[in-house]
């Protein structure tokens, strides 16, 4: 199950950064009857979470200004300019913030050979997505689907 949830994470991923909504990637997962409804929900779910996080942790510093992160031309580089304009799509639907892209550039270091490749982009990227966890206690997701148990 966790290879198959990382799997449609990365399709998802994909999806969004050719500018298509999460419905419309989610829609085409599930017409191709290749992956389990629970997953895809659970993929669906841990994207929506990371950007209501990141909505709802942008409300609670409001007197901090915005910026915007901008990368070096040495960074870009590195990480190719495919991967950067996909970094920067998921930076504006709200998927990663500036502390997420900081993290990412940080652990593309330990890559040997650069530009990376779009399945590294996709493993560095689902890293911060789950990290997402970390934030919220056990149990505190907004979604319950049919599957979900309760105690």
């Amino acid at each position: 199950m966790r290879n198959r949830l990382a799997e449609v994470l990365s399709k998802l991923l994909d999806g969004l950064a050719k500018e298509n909504s999460l419905e419309q990637v989610e829609l085409k997962l599930l017409k191709k009857k290749k992956y389990d409804k629970t997953v895809v929900a659970t993929a669906y779910s841990w994207i929506y979470d990371k950007i209501n996080a990141n909505q709802h942790g942008s409300k609670t510093h409001q007197s901090i200004s915005r910026g915007m992160r901008i990368f070096s031309e040495d960074e870009m580089h590195v990480i190719g300019m495919k991967n950067y304009n996909r970094l920067l799509k998921l930076y504006n639907i709200g998927l990663l913030i500036d502390s997420d892209l900081d993290g990412i550039m940080e652990q593309i270091f330990f890559f040997p050979e650069f530009p990376l490749s779009e399945d590294e982009m996709n493993f560095l990227i689902l890293n911060s997505i789950i990290d997402v966890d970390k934030l919220s206690i056990p149990g505190s997701r907004k979604l319950l689907y049919l599957s979900d148990k309760i105690n």
